[in-house]
């Protein structure tokens, strides 16, 4: 894969560490593949049909998210076996009111614990009466399972 004369995008290895699922635009434009980890030159197998990129795996490894050629975020079935095998794949919803991915060093959704939500990114387009956004502040916590023990407890966070 590293020697391929097309651009090979957002990889994600599954929860098991067997599978390599990526985006290629091999045939033209993106689709969603996979390859056994670590011997990715073994097989080959396209997930996506029309279109497909930002593949994440959902944490129990028995499901492949894709984004499609719309937007709309699709569920490709995983059934465990010795070799990569799919079953259905469903439409989970439409995505084109989120924020779809410019850039291939990002991706625009996370899968939640559970794998039954999503993370996504938006777009924020401000009304011409509110003018430009302003910036938003990014306020990153650390270490705050020990403030709220603290609290909880009465003492002052260290």
């Amino acid at each position: 894969m590293a020697d391929s004369t097309f651009a090979e995008v957002f990889p994600a290895v599954s929860p098991d560490g067997r599978w390599l699922a990526y985006a290629s635009n091999e045939t033209g434009h993106f689709e969603v593949y996979v390859r056994p980890f670590p011997d990715v030159n073994a097989i080959r197998v396209q997930v996506s049909q029309a279109g497909g990129t930002e593949p994440r795996w959902a944490h129990s490894g028995r499901e492949l998210f894709f984004r499609n050629a719309t937007g709309a975020l699709v569920a490709a079935t995983v059934v465990p076996a010795a070799t990569f095998t799919q079953g259905a794949q469903a439409v989970l919803f439409e995505g084109s009111q989120f924020l779809s991915v410019a850039s291939q060093d990002a991706r625009s959704y996370d899968v939640a614990p559970g794998d039954r939500r999503f993370v996504f990114m938006r777009p924020v387009v401000p009304t011409a009466a509110e003018g430009p956004p302003a910036a938003d502040k990014l306020v990153q916590v650390t270490n705050w399972g020990a403030e709220v023990q603290a609290k909880l407890a009465g003492k002052a966070p260290k």
